[in-house]
């Protein structure tokens, strides 16, 4: 078995991303967008002036923080066009997408951007023309999608932004290629704060979620999946990379009709050479992290999962067609299978499960129930090839469950 180790040094894999210079320039490269029109009157046809002017003459344009566009109409921004400033941009109208980035080198730099009471698909969208696009330290509110990334978009870096109250955080589909969200802040998403779709003709390749904090989710949602990425059968995503994310659950389960919590907190289906690193993922309504149909070729290293409902790590399910050659190491489990609806099988209440697997390694791990009887079993195995090294079990129940396993140990404890 051949399984690719990854360093810190090398998380991004993909394009560099490209910033438009004028953004870093000082205020003689300002233009405040006061000049182009009023801003009261008309704020879309305002913006679209001067965004125009700008990729024409190569200045940034500027919102102050005492300024408020109201738009009532979408706006398309061209490529090497800089925005930047604490000013908002918000919806005054419904619309299917509030900004979209075309062309190469563009960037929008500490505006707020809303939906306010209109109702509004996706605030930001990321045009299939567009390369080197970077969207830094905004603050983007409401709407279906906060940002959108259209299918053909390269080399994207969102960062060091909020996302709140929106369906979908950031998402993603279609042969998307070389995104770092790096940073960020998720709240009050309702169904995921990160999603990735592959399709059967594309894939995304070279994802990195990195650093990012995801706040728990608004009951109100039907997914509920922090990070999400869905590959296909037919074209598994490459390259991901999950890493130094800190996730929350309600610390309810998903099947509770009052307060539902969250499903799995991280997930990757159809997946290969992928890497889920560092992330610390608590309180979910289902697993912690998930890794499953059909995913192979990846690592599952020193992440922490607690008090999660049913498993810490679950790796393969009854409905994937094979998990393969993935390795599980120096993860912490502690206080998982909390079972809140005490509707929960021994199987799935564990530190990590594995289901179906061929090739999965178990390696230093800690895997320890916190004294509340909650994580029964240590590790379970189900129709699976498993290879245990080097694990530190404490369990109530027993160490290790096995059911139609075959288990290759090496000093396990």
């Amino acid at each position: 078995m051949t399984v690719p180790c990854f360093s810190r040094r090398a998380l991004f894999v993909g394009g560099t991303v490209l910033a438009a210079a004028a953004c870093t320039d000082g205020g003689d490269a300002d233009r405040d967008i006061r000049t182009f029109g009023d801003v009261l009157a008309d704020g879309s046809e305002t913006l679209s002036r001067s965004v125009a002017a700008a990729e024409r003459e190569g200045f940034a344009i500027k919102i102050s923080g005492d300024t408020e566009l109201r738009l009532t109409r979408p706006v398309t921004i061209r490529g090497g066009v800089c925005l930047k400033g604490s000013g908002a941009v918000t919806a005054a109208a419904d619309m299917a997408r509030m900004l979209t980035i075309e062309g190469a080198r563009t960037t929008i730099n500490g505006i707020a951007v809303r939906a306010g009471d209109s109702r509004v698909g996706t605030i930001v969208a990321v045009g299939t023309r567009a390369r080197g696009v970077t969207l830094s330290g905004l603050t983007v509110e409401g709407g279906g999608t906060g940002i959108a990334l259209d299918a053909g978009t390269r080399d994207v870096h969102v960062r060091n932004s909020r996302v709140n109250g929106t369906s979908n955080g950031i998402s993603m589909r279609g042969d998307v290629r070389g995104v770092r969200i790096e940073g960020c802040e998720f709240e009050n998403w309702r169904d995921r704060a990160v999603w990735v779709v592959g399709q059967e003709r594309s894939a995304p390749e070279s994802i990195v979620v990195d650093g990012c904090r995801i706040q728990p989710p608004s009951s109100r949602g039907r997914v509920r999946q922090a990070i999400q990425v869905n590959g296909n059968d037919e074209r598994l995503i490459p390259g991901v990379k999950v890493t130094n994310n800190r996730v929350w659950g309600l610390g309810t389960s998903y099947n509770d009709h009052v307060t539902p919590g969250s499903a799995d907190l991280i997930s990757l289906h159809r997946c290969h050479e992928f890497l889920v690193q560092g992330n610390w993922v608590t309180d979910g309504g289902d697993a912690g992290i998930t890794v499953s149909q059909q995913s192979r070729d990846g690592v599952i290293e020193g992440n922490v999962c607690r008090r999660n409902d049913s498993v810490g790590i679950c790796v393969g399910s009854r409905s994937s067609a094979s998990v393969s050659d993935i390795v599980v190491r120096n993860n912490v489990c502690e206080g998982n299978g909390r079972d809140r609806l005490g509707d929960g099988k021994a199987w799935n209440r564990a530190g990590i499960l594995v289901v179906g697997g061929d090739g999965i390694v178990l390696q230093r791990n800690r895997l320890r129930d916190t004294g509340h009887g909650t994580q029964v079993n240590a590790i379970s195995l189900r129709g699976s090839k498993v290879t245990l090294d080097d694990n530190y079990m404490i369990a109530p129940s027993v160490t290790v469950l096995k059911d139609s396993a075959s288990v290759l140990t090496k000093d396990s404890s």
